[in-house]
């Protein structure tokens, strides 16, 4: 990744951050409120207080110690904040790592690169809305790492099982039906189109399903009332719906191209 001409440094869990390029200053990296012990190469104990120590007068493999912490606490912020199991976090965790990310950029891309390549269940949504809950630089940051992947075309096949999963009213071989056809026409539709926003077409593609099946005729023995199958429940509204029809996205594969 390409440095700054400018630094633009920001001080932020006890170490100097670019906001511009996510570069952590290895001449200015200090410790805050910490207790720490620590020994120099002469065995020497250091005591690191409240007051700010710097950290050239601790050893280097100190100081790379605490660069390493600090690139990945931000992305610990993220995952506590997102609602996925323990053993996806560790993936998440163990493979940012493994990529060796040189500051605060490269780490908050290739945690959106693990997403994708892995198939974390966690929507582009989701991760904004947490990402914007960061710390000022933090969040700068990872907004632009976002920026620069969010119209990647992920499969979300997960998530069209987990929509279909809340009625209680599909059988599993109906939830099965649906979830092939609407799987086949969301990859059709990506194939042929761009800047299309994932959930919420994949929310109309099963609503539109949903309904053909289990509404539009109140004589039909299996017809739910529209109460069970709100628009709502599938995570978008009406007038992406009325939208996505208009276009040809819910009927067949005549899409009508971006």
């Amino acid at each position: 990744m390409c440095e700054c001409d400018d630094h633009q440094w920001n001080y932020e869990r006890g170490c100097a951050v670019c906001t511009e390029c996510g570069i952590v200053d290895e001449e200015d990296l200090h410790l805050v409120r910490s207790s720490k012990q620590f020994e120099d190469l002469k065995t020497k104990k250091f005591k690191v207080g409240s007051l700010t120590r710097r950290a050239l007068k601790l050893d280097k493999s100190i100081k790379h110690k605490i660069k390493k912490t600090y690139l990945l606490n931000g992305l610990l912020d993220v995952l506590k904040q997102i609602d996925i199991s323990m053993v996806q976090k560790q993936l998440i965790i163990n493979h940012v790592k493994k990529l060796n990310p040189l500051n605060v950029k490269d780490t908050f891309d290739y945690f959106i690169l693990t997403i994708i390549k892995f198939e974390i269940p966690i929507t582009n949504k989701a991760l904004l809305r947490v990402i914007n809950k960061l710390q000022t630089t933090t969040k700068e940051i990872a907004k632009r790492s976002f920026e620069g992947f969010k119209y990647i075309q992920r499969k979300y096949d997960w998530y069209i099982w987990q929509l279909l999963s809340k009625f209680d009213f599909i059988s599993s071989k109906r939830t099965t039906e649906i979830y092939k056809r609407v799987r086949t026409q969301y990859h059709y539709i990506l194939s042929q189109t761009q800047g299309i926003d994932p959930t919420a077409l994949i929310g109309c593609l099963c609503y539109h399903l949903v309904k053909e099946f289990y509404g539009n005729n109140k004589d039909k023995k299996n017809y739910i009332s529209t109460r069970k199958r709100s628009v709502g429940y599938f995570n978008t509204n009406l007038e992406s719906y009325y939208n996505y029809k208009k276009r040809g996205y819910l009927n067949g594969k005549n899409v009508e191209k971006i």
